[in-house]
């Protein structure tokens, strides 16, 4: 019986990158939290703050191959052109790996390798990271805008003062 007819091989998803076809051979998955440790003298142990949860970073090996059945059509050479040129986009892109959901990710590293044994296989290594919400911290109060009018209800007070007690 061929592997490829067993049940978890026919849930496994095209993988993608802007679109682009390509073939996979492995997937390493890093998450966890962000942490800040507080060390202090004189103390034993250390205070660990979650700072949040940090983006994913996906670790793929794929190939090319010509006229593969991962959906690869035509020349490995003209795959790789496409490929590359959806790599160099300078925004987050749609990853679709074989065993997880659609995500939006940014290419951190890309490597491309060839020989001459392999002929018509070009080896693949990525690194992708989920990309985030675009925020900034923002607070409800402008602390420049709140200092200046400190500034003007002190000098307009201090002014009133003055002219209170020269009137006198």
């Amino acid at each position: 019986m061929s592997s490829i007819n067993r049940p978890f091989f026919k849930d496994l998803l095209p993988a993608s990158y802007w679109g682009i076809p390509f073939g996979v051979s492995g997937v390493r998955a890093n998450l966890g939290q962000k942490v800040a440790i507080h060390e202090y003298p004189y103390r034993n142990g250390v205070r660990v703050e979650n700072l949040g949860q940090k983006g994913t970073k996906y670790h793929v090996q794929g190939f090319l191959v010509q006229d593969a059945a991962y959906g690869g059509v035509g020349s490995v050479i003209a795959q790789r052109a496409l490929l590359e040129a959806a790599l160099i986009q300078p925004m987050a892109g749609p990853l679709i790996l074989p065993s997880r959901q659609m995500v939006k990710a940014n290419l951190l590293e890309y490597e491309c390798s060839e020989s001459l044994e392999e002929g018509r296989v070009f080896r693949l290594n990525f690194v992708f990271m989920t990309a985030g919400l675009l925020e900034f911290a923002s607070s409800l109060i402008s602390t420049q805008a709140a200092t200046v009018d400190a500034a003007i209800n002190s000098a307009t007070a201090s002014a009133e003062n003055f002219i209170k007690g020269i009137s006198l």
